[in-house]
């Protein structure tokens, strides 16, 4: 029997982070977070879970991937709605840029097919390796790291036909 508080108490703030980073809207992150356990609560009684924070990362991302997609389609609206704090040590307009960028970064990743854009947040946010992901995914290692790649190509063209990012030599 899965000790439901336990895992709720144990992983709570990982995935709410998760959901509030992707997000960036601590109303849509809170819906996400109960979907993402409610979904999880409901895969661990057919599956057994032997990677609880994996899993939930993973669950996580998907959920708010697709409240993403679904606010940059159907509302056009900006998807920035945190505050911007400024740190100490840094210059007063670097959080502002941080948050324009991280504006750009995910309406860039709404355009991307559901496994790129699942496997892009996992690795390089949350920094799964790429075997907990492809375990996640019931994909290969190739595959994860195909994604992955395919991923990154995708959004540096986005970022760059945008504006945001400059051209890379290769």
């Amino acid at each position: 029997m899965v000790d439901r508080p336990r895992i709720v108490e144990e992983h709570g703030p990982s995935v709410w982070r998760t959901a509030y980073r992707l997000l960036s809207d601590q109303h849509e992150a809170n819906d996400c977070y109960q979907e993402s356990f409610l979904a999880v609560l409901e895969y661990s009684r057919k599956s057994e879970v032997t990677n609880w924070s994996g899993l939930l990362k993973r669950i996580t991302t998907a959920r708010a991937l697709d409240r993403l997609r679904r606010r940059y389609r159907d509302r056009s609206e900006p998807l920035e709605n945190g505050a911007v704090v400024v740190g100490r040590e840094e210059a007063p307009d670097r959080p502002l840029q941080r948050a324009e960028w991280m504006d750009e970064l995910r309406k860039a990743m709404a355009t991307l097919p559901e496994q790129q854009a699942d496997v892009f947040w996992l690795r390089e946010v949350e920094k799964l390796d790429n075997n907990e992901i492809a375990e996640h995914l019931k994909a290969t290692t190739s595959q994860v790291a195909t994604w992955l790649h395919r991923a990154k190509q995708r959004l540096r063209r986005v970022l760059v036909e945008r504006g945001i990012a400059g051209e890379v030599k290769q």
